[in-house]
């Protein structure tokens, strides 16, 4: 018998429930500048739940490099019109995280995100050095499986509260980084 999880009765607000983009070329050349510049200041990640681990070994499958708050900022001021577009919702800014750098090894555990304030989301791909191309898998709002692969400089924007998504299959490759933008749509913060 299917039954279903609360993330599941979030209402979809696109048809499919994700699609590809290319982010700002300016603000990409930002990022990158800052990534470039603070490779070094890159941290151990711990995250909570243990979505992010090396299989073979368990350990965390990833560092972070913080990002400054008006990098964050200028990051979901230049998503959130799109977004809103895309998911006919007005949103309010949540979360940006800094930039994520997978290991070798690394999974992403299939999930859904955090209900209310991870609702509509995009992933920003900044670099990689990989063997092997390394797809999000991701269903739709009709449970079917896609393998998604961005390239530096792509975005995926998802429901990301409402698909389960991941990277189950381990990182064939030196680094995968990407930043996460979170929002929640107007109309939950008043619930």
């Amino acid at each position: 018998m299917f039954t279903k999880e609360p993330n599941e009765y979030i209402p979809n607000y696109t048809q499919v429930g994700f699609k590809t983009t290319k982010l700002d070329a300016q603000l990409f050349e930002k990022i990158i500048d800052f990534y470039t510049s603070n490779l070094e200041k890159n941290k151990p990640e711990f995250v909570e739940g243990g979505y992010v681990e090396i299989q073979e070994t368990g350990e965390f499958g990833s560092d972070v490099i913080e990002l400054p708050d008006e990098l964050r900022k200028e990051i979901h001021d230049s998503l959130k019109p799109q977004l809103e577009t895309w998911s006919k919702t007005e949103l309010i800014p949540t979360f940006v995280y800094g930039i994520r750098v997978y290991k070798k090894g690394s999974v992403l555990i299939s999930h859904r995100d955090k209900l209310k304030t991870h609702i509509i989301s995009a992933i920003i791909n900044v670099d990689q050095v990989v063997d092997e191309d390394w797809p999000l898998i991701i269903e739709d709002n009709y449970y079917r499986k896609h393998h998604v692969f961005l390239n530096p400089g792509e975005v995926i924007f998802y429901e990301s509260a409402r698909l389960d998504h991941g990277r189950p299959l381990p990182l064939k490759g030196n680094k995968f980084a990407n930043i996460f933008c979170h929002f929640m749509p107007v109309n939950m913060e008043k619930n």
